[in-house]
């Protein structure tokens, strides 16, 4: 609806807009950004702004919100009571991240969401939201836009220099952007798909995966059974 977009566009502006505006420079790592509804209005106070779309194979990112957050992401009883708030069927609805995630997503209506194992529904979360992030790539000045894959950022100098080049950022100060500890992790610990899982998505997320460059998920699985049907033989 036309007055949901102006309210969301005064809402938008009171409570980030004006909070960055006393800011020379900010940086925000907040991939909500790149919602395209969201995007198109930052670009209206900021339409020289850069973009660096940091990406990483999305069986590991899946595994972590997976196994990290838990409950709070996607959680089918917190979906299932947001959809009945936003079809009016529940009046309120307690303001926590749980109950909060996007149930308009690429390729997925909202029918079938809800029908889907909160798994599936994060991997879906990460598809279109890599999505999203392409889609900003021709909202802006080609030169304003930039994407480097993590596995090859944590292991280059270079690249890393790269990006403050872009963001003009001193490489005197550089030191100060780095913060070695993550605040929003509170155990350290990496977790891998189980078969099921890679196969899951594998099929929900493959032509995304080969898109950003990645192979696909299920190969390595593909590659264990072949192996165990060759012994068999």
């Amino acid at each position: 609806k036309k007055s949901d977009l102006i309210e969301f566009e005064k809402v938008f502006f009171s409570k980030y807009i004006k909070k960055i505006n006393c800011n020379v420079k900010w940086i925000d790592s907040s991939y909500v950004l790149c919602e395209e509804i969201i995007f198109k209005n930052l670009l209206r106070y900021y339409p020289n702004l850069k973009v660096i779309h940091l990406i990483r194979h999305g069986d590991q990112v899946v595994s972590s919100w997976y196994n990290k957050l838990n409950r709070e992401i996607y959680g089918n009883k917190e979906m299932k009571e947001l959809n009945l708030y936003l079809t009016n069927k529940k009046k309120t609805l307690k303001r926590n991240k749980k109950n909060f995630w996007n149930l308009n997503l690429h390729g997925c209506s909202k029918k079938r969401l809800m029908s889907l194992s909160q798994f599936e529904k994060i991997c879906i979360h990460w598809r279109h939201s890599n999505k999203e992030a392409r889609k900003i790539k021709k909202l802006i000045k080609k030169q304003n836009f930039m994407e480097i894959k993590l596995e090859d950022f944590v292991e280059s100098e270079k690249l890393i220099l790269k990006s403050f080049k872009f963001m003009n950022i001193s490489l005197k100060k550089r030191k100060n952007f780095f913060d070695l500890t993550p605040h929003n992790i509170h155990k350290r610990q990496s977790f891998k798909l189980n078969y099921n899982q890679k196969i899951i998505f594998d099929r929900v997320c493959g032509k995304t995966v080969k898109s950003l460059g990645y192979k696909s998920s299920s190969s390595e699985v593909m590659n264990y059974e072949k192996k165990d049907l060759i012994i068999n033989l």
